[in-house]
């Protein structure tokens, strides 16, 4: 929708070296093997909060050093 409606606001997809994964994010983090500068996690967490240890580690063990982590969530401690 925004590549149609907001074009100026939507050409980061278009970058070569973007990834927009759309999928369930523990099992792209299992299974990925590279670096990212920018990780971000756009949905809520619901429910038991046991997977939450295992997506910050692995999340920021395959963040870049200066790279940039953005989780949303109520829990200010975060």
């Amino acid at each position: 929708i925004s590549k149609k409606f907001l074009p100026g606001m939507a050409y980061g997809y278009y970058y070569p070296k973007m990834i927009l994964p759309v999928q369930d994010g523990l099992n792209f983090m299992k299974q990925n093997q590279k670096t990212f500068d920018v990780i971000t996690n756009s949905s809520k967490i619901y429910g038991p909060r046991a997977f939450l240890k295992f997506l910050l580690t692995s999340s920021l063990s395959t963040l870049h050093p200066d790279g940039i982590f953005c989780c949303q969530d109520e829990c200010q401690l975060l």
